[in-house]
């Protein structure tokens, strides 16, 4: 059956209204999680001591909430996502709202971490994060996604080299737990890499085929981007403070070399 021009539009912008819902719903994410950073700067790092003591009772009832909120925040992120994934494999309208609930949870539950064990240190390092997974989310739908892959891994390196900068020799086990979490994940990207080599890009579950990655994706930077990840991660360890801070601004460099070559692989498409 051969489609209409008209048809073949409509189903366009279709799509392209899906992935602006889609990117509003991150966005809008991002922006809560901004706010709430915010306030928990201004209300439990910098309260106000006065005659009016509310704020200092406010600043005192968040403790437990946090110490509650650092465990519960990623038990809720694992439960959207089971529920996420018995559906889809039963066939389910699944949507991506689950998912994003569920990632907000799992950064909420980061956050509460960093403030009981880092303090307001962690206070600028959030405020850049949330607003730069936002825009790895539009890399995601609006670039290619080899490049959002890469940009994920370094950014990855980058906050673990600067939690190894941050949390000193007093909270140095909080880093080596990070440490595993991120060379865990980078062996997960590299072997999922492999598979998708394999299998040109796409990935069966049951009787659907979902393409992760064109056919044509170049592999070789997702690779080389997770062993630069967790060779600077490791390599900082022995080396210091100093050596982590210079490998921050390697993997900044390298990320912002990745944009520039697939910009152009994108121009000459």
């Amino acid at each position: 059956m051969v489609r209409s021009k008209k048809d073949v539009k409509l189903e366009q912008t279709q799509k392209e209204n899906e992935i602006l819902r889609r990117i509003l719903y991150w966005v809008g994410m991002a922006a809560i999680l901004e706010i709430l950073i915010l306030l928990v700067n201004r209300y439990f790092f910098h309260y106000k001591v006065g005659t009016d003591v509310t704020e200092v009772y406010l600043a005192e009832k968040l403790i437990p909430v946090f110490q509650v909120f650092q465990f519960a925040g990623f038990i809720l992120a694992a439960a959207l996502l089971v529920w996420l994934a018995v559906d889809y494999i039963k066939g389910k309208e699944t949507g991506i709202f689950r998912f994003i609930l569920a990632g907000f949870f799992a950064v909420l539950a980061l956050a509460c971490i960093l403030f009981l064990q880092i303090g307001s240190g962690c206070i600028p390092v959030l405020l850049v994060s949330v607003p730069a997974f936002a825009g790895l989310v539009m890399v995601f739908y609006l670039y290619q996604r080899e490049f959002f892959v890469v940009a994920l891994a370094g950014a990855v390196g980058i906050f673990g080299l600067w939690l190894f900068r941050t949390v000193g020799t007093r909270w140095i086990p909080l880093f080596y737990a990070y440490l595993v979490f991120a060379l865990a994940f980078m062996a997960v990207i590299a072997v999922l890499a492999l598979l998708l080599r394999k299998s040109k890009g796409r990935w069966k579950v049951k009787t659907r085929v979902i393409e992760l990655l064109k056919k044509e994706a170049n592999y070789l930077t997702i690779f080389l981007s997770c062993a630069l990840t967790a060779v600077l991660l490791l390599a900082a360890v022995p080396l210091g403070a100093t050596f982590a801070y210079y490998a921050m601004l390697a993997l900044v460099v390298w990320i912002f070399i990745m944009a520039v070559y697939f910009t152009s692989k994108l121009m000459y498409e």
